[in-house]
């Protein structure tokens, strides 16, 4: 299932503790030509974003895993990876919204979450509407 994300989710003061964090894909980039495609299907994580009023199109810095490069991306092109069993997600949208869980189970249409503490206390969420968390302290 496909969750449409607003252009600057990446700002939302709910998650502004785990911005640096983000696990990112690059996509929509092809269609558009921007940046002539050519980070398409990357991946990395934000190393910095800030909200700036009155500028047509938000942007973040992004650090691509494979190749190490660092650049501003606009954020409409951002989404959020794939989750995987066992990692740390931070929740987009919903009553959990803004927190730090950890991935008990998932599929093309819900992740199932629970805190690290209680396993058994779980909860589905769309999959689109969560974000892989990097460790904390991890560059």
């Amino acid at each position: 299932m496909l969750i449409a994300l607003e252009h600057n989710w990446i700002f939302d003061t709910a998650f502004s503790n785990y911005v640096t964090r983000m696990k990112i894909r690059i996509f929509g980039t092809k269609e558009s030509q921007y940046l002539d495609g050519e980070y398409e299907k990357k991946t990395g994580r934000i190393i910095s974003a800030q909200e700036i009023p009155g500028v047509y199109e938000q942007t973040a810095r992004v650090h691509f895993e494979e190749s190490g490069e660092e650049r501003s991306i606009v954020t409409r092109y951002i989404l959020p990876v794939k989750p995987s069993f066992g990692e740390e997600v931070l929740v987009l949208g919903g009553k959990q919204k803004g927190r730090a869980l950890v991935v008990r189970d998932t599929d093309a249409d819900d992740t199932v979450v629970s805190t690290r503490e209680n396993p058994s206390d779980i909860e589905k969420v769309p999959t689109g509407m969560v974000v892989p968390l990097y460790e904390a302290g991890a560059s």
